[in-house]
């Protein structure tokens, strides 16, 4: 609630609280993964938050997040929320670096989110539930962006072609939807 009142301040505080929490947690139980996802998901959003007051401490949590988050979904079977979890965050890390401009980072996790996205696709129990396509849609937007900045007009065309069938998903779902 801090965060969304916008005091930043305050919302540090409890994020560091909760993050305090759940490493003491994991001490006691290293081996618990469900502590591990829900450290990396608090993470996440923690580096969400310092994206815009902080990007160089962003960029930490968000890749301490990562390796978190990457763990569980190298899991045989991993949740398909927690894969979503790791794109977003694969995302928002390259939004930091973009602000940083380190556009190759950037570049990369763009590329992380994308084939993430593309396996939440595949894993969805139903493939064109929208939120999962938007997402990925979102994600081939933010890489297409990053590709115009570096000048890569090869990457740029690929993933708009690559993203064109899934905003026609879209189009075909939003009349099914009101």
């Amino acid at each position: 609630l801090a965060r969304h009142s916008g005091d930043t301040a305050e919302a540090r505080h409890y994020f560091e609280e909760a993050v305090s929490r759940m490493r003491a947690l994991l001490t006691k139980e290293p081996a618990n993964q469900t502590y591990r996802d829900m450290l990396g998901s608090v993470l996440a959003e923690f580096g969400r938050m310092l994206a815009t007051t902080d990007p160089a401490e962003a960029v930490a949590v968000l890749t301490e997040s990562l390796e978190l988050l990457a763990a569980a979904a190298s899991a045989a079977v991993p949740q398909l929320e927690t894969l979503r979890g790791l794109a977003q965050s694969h995302a928002d890390l390259s939004d930091v670096l973009e602000s940083q401009n380190h556009l190759d980072d950037a570049v990369s996790h763009a590329r992380e989110a994308v084939a993430l996205g593309r396996r939440c696709i595949e894993m969805a129990p139903t493939p064109e539930d929208a939120p999962w396509v938007k997402a990925l849609v979102q994600a081939y937007d933010q890489l297409i962006d990053l590709a115009g900045k570096l000048g890569d007009d090869e990457l740029a065309a690929q993933s708009k072609a690559d993203a064109e069938p899934l905003r026609q998903r879209l189009a075909q779902a939003a009349p099914a939807a009101s």
